[in-house]
Formats: structure tokens, C-alpha cells, sequence
């Protein structure tokens, strides 16, 4: 009768431990998969935005040429209140693509229009490349398309980590293989004996198991400060521009013959 009795202890025992286990790959596994997954995209996105990063150089050289020299630019730069370092710290600097000039009676009107043309430009790329959206010459038909920002990716970054602690935390595989391993009243008693430490062999697969979160801090990505929207500073920009005209007239005008 104790035989018996023993014999179905066993069998539960096996059937117990064998849907346990296949639970436990199932879930472990398949997050394992999810993380995976979830990192190709953001290295892929991270990738995107690196090329990106260099959308707003592009429209702020264009204003580097129409403020001509480093004392113009800087003090530009202070007036609207943004640190310029953390532009010019890039490697790559594109060369001036300037757009249409503007059509006025002057040629200080037209270098106005343009500069503030140009500002506008920059702003948006800023705007764009930090926080999302469309960008002023983007294609209507791309609207529909997410402009990867960087927003974006490290809110990605934070999902990723949220994941990643949320399955280093549950350690689903020590704890099941503990409770297995502790319905064989054989091995157990053996291992009790022998002198093994519980556990040790379920641990090691654990730590050998975890993910390492992501780095948010360092990212290999580059962020930038976004200049006041032109209906913030319009007015500024314009006295700005006129004040620089006329300092540097001989200057701009041979600039803007060549253009």
C-alpha cells in the first residue's frame, strides 16, 4: 500500500514539474524573445536618428553664412538664448545650402526675410529632430510615417528597462527549478546529505540569464536645444537682423551679389 501510494507521489510529481517547466519557457522565454525584439528596434531607431542629427547643422549653416563671422554668430546666439557649443561640437559641418532669396525693393529687406527665413528653418529641424513631428518641407504623403525624435527613442530606452526589470526581478527559473527539484523527495534527501547548497545550481542559470539594462545616460545620440518659436521672438529677430545690416553693410552686400 506504501509502494502504491509512493508510486503516485511520483507520477504527480512528474506531470506537476513537466507543466511547471514547460510554463516557465513559455513565459521566460517568449519576454527573453520580446527584449530581444524591442532592442534590434531601438538600435535601429538610434541608427536613424544619427543620420538625422545632421538635418539641423544643414539649416544652421546657412545662418553661420549670413552672420559672417564668430563675434556675429555668438552674439545671435545669445540673443535668443541658446548655449551654440553643443552645435558646434559636431564633427561633420555641412556647407550652406541657401534657398530662394526673398523678393523685396531692398536688399536689406531681402537680407531680413531671408535670415528670418532661414532662422524659422532651423528651429523647426531643432524642433523636429527633439521632439517629433513634420518638418516644414516634408511631403504631405509622409505625415503618416513617425518621425523617429529624441523623445522617442528614450522613451523606448525607458520601456526597454522597465521590461528588462521587470524579468530579471521575477526570476521565474530559480524559483520553479527550486520547487521541482524539491518534489523529488530523493534527489533532495541526497543532495541534503551530500552536503550540496540549495539553490546554487537554479541561481547560476538565473545571474547567467539576466539582461543589463540600458544606458539611458549615454545613448549614442545627440541632443539638441530648441530655439524660441519665430512667433516668440519675430519682433527681436527683426531689430536684430536690421542692426546687423547696417554694421556689417559692406559685408552682407557681398554676400548677398553672390547669391
Amino acid at each position: 500500500m506504501e509502494k502504491q501510494h509512493s508510486n503516485v507521489l511520483d507520477e504527480f510529481a512528474k506531470d506537476l514539474s513537466g507543466e511547471l517547466l514547460s510554463d516557465v519557457a513559455e513565459r521566460f522565454f517568449g519576454e527573453r524573445v520580446e527584449i530581444d525584439h524591442m532592442r534590434e528596434t531601438l538600435d535601429r531607431f538610434i541608427q536613424t536618428l544619427q543620420k538625422a542629427a545632421q538635418r539641423p547643422l544643414e539649416k544652421l549653416a546657412v545662418l553661420d553664412a549670413l552672420l559672417l563671422h564668430e563675434t556675429g554668430r555668438q552674439t545671435f546666439f545669445n540673443e535668443i538664448g541658446i548655449d551654440r557649443s553643443v552645435f558646434t561640437g559636431m564633427a561633420q559641418k555641412p556647407s550652406a545650402q541657401f534657398p530662394a532669396v526673398p523678393k523685396a525693393f531692398t536688399q536689406k529687406r531681402r537680407y531680413v526675410l531671408l535670415a528670418l527665413q532661414s532662422y524659422d528653418a532651423f528651429q523647426n529641424a531643432c524642433q523636429v529632430y527633439q521632439h517629433g513631428g513634420v518638418t516644414a518641407d516634408q511631403n504631405s504623403a509622409d505625415e503618416s510615417v513617425p518621425m523617429i525624435c529624441v523623445d522617442l527613442v528614450q522613451e523606448m530606452a525607458v520601456l526597454l528597462n522597465e521590461k528588462i526589470k521587470r524579468v530579471n526581478n521575477r526570476a521565474t527559473s530559480e524559483c520553479t527549478l527550486q520547487f521541482v527539484r524539491s518534489l523529488d523527495f530523493q534527489a533532495t534527501e541526497a543532495e541534503h546529505f551530500a552536503g550540496m547548497i540549495p539553490g546554487r545550481y537554479a541561481s547560476g542559470i538565473t545571474q547567467a540569464m539576466c539582461y543589463l539594462p540600458v544606458d539611458i545616460a549615454h545613448l549614442p545620440i545627440v541632443s539638441y536645444p530648441v530655439p524660441p518659436r519665430m512667433d516668440q521672438v519675430k519682433g527681436r529677430l527683426i531689430q536684430f537682423w536690421s542692426r546687423f545690416y547696417g554694421e556689417n553693410k559692406k559685408d552682407v552686400r557681398r554676400l548677398m551679389d553672390g547669391l
